[in-house]
């Protein structure tokens, strides 16, 4: 007979064998999704398979056999919208809208619906239609139809990379799931920086799309670039051009989701990225960029914090250090670009040869990419005559980001005179002129970044060789106030 006392005692234990139990089932991981889905497909059991393979997705959005059985599920189902889209992702994970010629896609995509044939055909005979056949020929003539109209739209491939991008999330300070997308821009999208892109090119593009021509001749890739300069001319752009010459998806590593006010949280979050973008390389075929912006707030130089009582940032430090080292130890298809406005605050250890060793300086707009920056924000808003050359010359100083916001504030003239007369209007030269007189906005922003770093100049040290180019911007930007830069040495 128990007592009270042996029942509570009873309860205790199997309280504490269920809790020992949960914190020892090992974590889901996408493989094991992946298996359970799989059996459930083998067992005909369709709409817990559905189900199974959309969880499957959620932790791993680049698995396209899970994408296929689910558009195969979706379709015995009778879902062919939703059979047709899964199969449309599954074709651009093939690169099929990237494939120069018709009949090169149309053989991918009679592929992708001859696999589809066969496994359509070994679970529907005497188990779910009675003429699976003529249902069968039904949906891939549907399926074919529907592609080859995909296929002839140009905006598809955007379309369809969409539903593949995901935002970061996170809880209590921890990322909980890491966010990526997939740019489609090129360099050609990028408005001058001629040098700078033939330097990408190089040093970026080169070594991801022909890594067997670094092998043969035994040349060491770059894991690694900084790109540095002043603010709005263009850093982010040209990772998303990066990634869009490369195929390549992009995890943005952005501060206020790194950075936590918790002891450990940050490494965490950095390590998280930089796993999540192994993942993605080791389960599909693309590269993945991790793209650190503002490093000087994150790789913040350890000697600037070494009184801090917390450590925090000398932690962030070491730990993008070991990410940093693991890159050119196992290459996995991983590829860091970094961006700052001030380079000089980044560790040195962070910016040596092995890690981030290569440095690209981006610099602010030429008169003629000025004034071809006016050209493509104006693009078919004004019918009336517009000076482009004199544009250029009155916003020497301004920044493609300011040039922009220009454009934007003297459209709002001709949509107001519009509203207040009921007659079709237009963008105006007088228009433009107007928001550049005023100083607020007409004069630019990088007069005043170029002023910080003549300061910067005028008391630090600073590497010639690394920094040349933006010294000599400086001076050329500063004129007369060139004499509060002090020659700088290493």
């Amino acid at each position: 007979m128990f007592t009270q006392t042996d029942i509570s005692r009873i309860q205790e234990m199997l309280k504490n064998l269920k809790q020992a139990t949960q914190l020892s089932l090992p974590e889901p991981t996408a493989e094991r999704a992946f298996a359970r889905a799989q059996k459930l497909f083998d067992s005909n059991r369709f709409q817990e398979a559905l189900e199974a393979y959309t969880v499957c997705l959620q932790m791993d959005p680049s698995d396209t056999d899970a994408m296929f059985n689910r558009g195969i599920i979706k379709g015995l189902l009778k879902d062919k919208e939703g059979a047709l889209s899964d199969l449309s992702l599954v074709l651009l994970q093939l690169d099929v809208f990237d494939m120069p010629h018709l009949n090169e896609r149309s053989e991918v995509t009679q592929s992708l619906i001859d696999e589809a044939e066969v496994v359509y055909r070994s679970v529907t005979k005497e188990q779910i239609l009675p003429d699976a056949k003529a249902e069968l020929e039904e949906i891939n003539k549907d399926l074919q139809a529907t592609l080859t109209v995909l296929l002839g739209r140009s905006d598809v491939k955007e379309t369809i990379a969409s539903t593949l991008r995901h935002e970061t999330e996170l809880m209590n300070g921890r990322i909980t799931r890491v966010g990526y997308n997939l740019p489609q821009e090129r360099l050609s999208n990028v408005l001058g920086l001629e040098k700078v892109k033939e330097t990408l090119w190089n040093n970026v593009i080169l070594p991801i799309v022909r890594p067997d021509l670094f092998s043969k001749y035994k040349k060491k890739r770059n894991y690694a670039v900084l790109l540095y300069g002043p603010p709005g001319c263009g850093k982010t752009l040209l990772v998303r051009a990066l990634a869009g010459e490369t195929d390549s998806c992009v995890i943005q590593a952005k501060l206020h989701e790194l950075i936590d006010m918790y002891i450990g949280n940050t490494q965490k979050n950095i390590h998280s990225l930089f796993e999540e973008a192994r993942s993605i390389t080791r389960n599909s075929s693309r590269t993945c960029i991790v793209f650190l912006d503002e490093l000087d707030a994150i790789g913040v130089n350890r000697g600037l914090v070494a009184r801090e009582s917390t450590g925090s940032h000398r932690d962030a430090v070491n730990q993008l250090l070991m990410e940093l080292d693991g890159l050119e130890k196992n290459p996995e298809g991983l590829f860091v670009v970094a961006a700052s406005n001030r380079p000089w605050d980044i560790d040195v250890a962070l910016k040596r040869s092995g890690r981030i060793g290569e440095t690209v300086y981006i610099n602010p707009p030429s008169q003629k990419d000025r004034k071809s920056l006016f050209e493509y924000y104006i693009g078919d808003c004004s019918i009336g005559k517009i000076d482009f050359e004199k544009l250029a010359i009155l916003t020497e100083g301004c920044s493609p980001a300011d040039i922009e916001g220009i454009v934007d504030k003297a459209k709002l003239r001709p949509i107001k005179r519009e509203h207040e007369t009921g007659i079709e209007d237009t963008l105006l030269m007088s228009d433009l002129e107007m928001v550049l007189d005023d100083p607020a906005i007409g004069k630019g922003s990088l007069r005043e970044w170029y002023l910080s770093v003549a300061n910067e100049l005028s008391q630090n040290s600073l590497d010639t060789t690394r920094y040349r180019p933006l010294i000599e911007d400086t001076k050329k930007v500063m004129g007369s106030s060139s004499q509060l830069i002090k020659t700088p040495c290493i």
